[in-house]
């Protein structure tokens, strides 16, 4: 339903079309299937080499029906906590059930950052959930030990390649878990992984050609002092506080319980290590960028729900059923409460947005060569795609007033 409600925004009008500049030009192409090569290819030297992400995004930018996506999108979200369970479930060795996974989506619905952004946004999906899917299924493979033939390795080297190019952050933090992975194999088997070893090196021919993008290192040059980085560091550092306090206190919480009722064997405690530190070099590893959006932490949100998900596994084994189901009800209502909120937010901008495309279509169908939209009211939830994206100025020549315009085929677009 809230896939629904999210209309397209920001850069969602750009990547309806084949990217050749920032701005259109007078023969800009609807994108299709065919086209998203070329476009991809005009993408990576000129603006950034998220090939991975934005290949994704302009697959579904090329239908008129957004309801495709729609589907699409909540399927990814539910795979994205299944994906998580099983890796958990591959670690623990325990069996999943219906407690621990409500308990998993809760947390993926308070703790993801910027949820609107990260998860109902087409353009901001693409580059977020979708991409968790690759490198977790890759981390998945990685974890599974019965694969020694070829078609494993065909396997690992493209998971493993589009991996490492999903994004500046989480592709390096995908190879970390992976190398941890191999380590622990050979330390454990004295024997070498070798499938898991072609991954890791594929994945990293994938990260390097995504980060050498020209358009990347054009747009991402800036001098990196001391300063620089210590305030960078300061920045990350509380914004990671104020995100997060709650499942670290809950985490240690569970940790300590854990030792103490000694329920968590030798390897749950080498995962959870490894794990908190993807999730710490996933979000620090920011520091080097000339910004850091909230929504950068997605990644980082994912590996950290995986440690509560390992720890819950592990302390709330054999615990009385009664209680888990009172606390899972007790779940559900704190979010159908928080659901109601957000739901009510973004029907809002829905109807706000639906009234500017009537108007321009109106203008559109007049023949008039600007159209006057009013201007939408400010979201109130982080969940709204709307809250920190770009909307229509009250200037025709703004960016995101050009890109709307070309999309409707209208020759300017006014706020007001």
């Amino acid at each position: 339903m809230l896939n629904i409600l999210t209309l397209y925004c920001g850069d969602d009008y750009v990547y309806r079309f084949v990217y050749q500049k920032p701005v259109p030009t007078y023969n800009s192409q609807i994108i299709n299937t065919l086209l998203i090569p070329q476009s991809q290819i005009n993408h990576y030297f000129n603006w950034n080499g998220r090939f991975v992400a934005h290949t994704i995004v302009q697959f579904f930018m090329q239908f008129n029906n957004k309801l495709i996506f729609d589907v699409f999108n909540s399927v990814a979200f539910i795979g994205l906590i299944v994906l998580m369970s099983l890796i958990v479930r591959t670690i623990t060795g325990k069996k999943l059930n219906a407690f621990l996974l409500m308990v998993t989506f809760v947390y993926l619905w308070y703790f993801i950052p910027d949820f609107g952004q990260t998860v109902l946004w087409i353009s901001g999906s693409g580059n977020y959930l979708w991409t968790s899917l690759i490198y977790l299924g890759f981390i998945l493979f990685c974890l599974k030990e019965d694969k020694s033939n070829k078609l494993a390795i065909i396997v690992s080297l493209l998971l493993g390649f589009l991996a490492g190019a999903t994004n500046e952050n989480s592709g390096p933090t995908a190879i970390l878990i992976a190398s941890a992975i191999l380590v622990y194999r050979l330390l454990k088997y004295k024997q070498l992984d070798y499938v898991v070893g072609a991954g890791i090196m594929s994945a990293i021919s994938g990260f390097a050609l995504m980060i050498q993008s020209p358009g990347s290192l054009h747009r991402a040059h800036v001098a990196t002092d001391e300063n620089f980085l210590l305030n960078n560091f300061l920045s990350i550092n509380k914004m990671m506080l104020h995100q997060f306090w709650i499942i670290y206190l809950i985490m240690a919480t569970l940790f300590i319980a854990g030792l103490l009722s000694k329920k968590i064997d030798r390897q749950s405690l080498m995962f959870i290590g490894m794990f908190t530190l993807a999730h710490l070099a996933s979000i620090y590893s920011m520091a080097l960028s000339p910004v850091v959006p909230k929504r950068t932490f997605f990644g980082g949100a994912v590996f950290l729900g995986i440690v509560l998900m390992i720890l819950a596994f592990n302390v709330f084994e054999n615990f009385d059923v009664d209680y888990l189901i009172m606390f899972g009800v007790g779940l559900g209502m704190i979010f159908l409460f928080s659901y109601h909120q957000v739901h009510s937010d973004i029907s809002t901008t829905n109807q706000e947005v639906h009234n500017q495309y009537k108007i321009i279509r109106h203008s559109k169908a007049k023949n008039m060569d600007i159209a006057r939209v009013p201007m939408i009211s400010e979201p109130e939830t982080s969940y709204n795609a709307y809250k920190g994206t770009a909307q229509i100025h009250k200037e025709s020549y703004d960016w995101m007033n050009i890109w709307m315009a070309k999309h409707f085929g209208i020759n300017r677009i006014e706020g007001y």
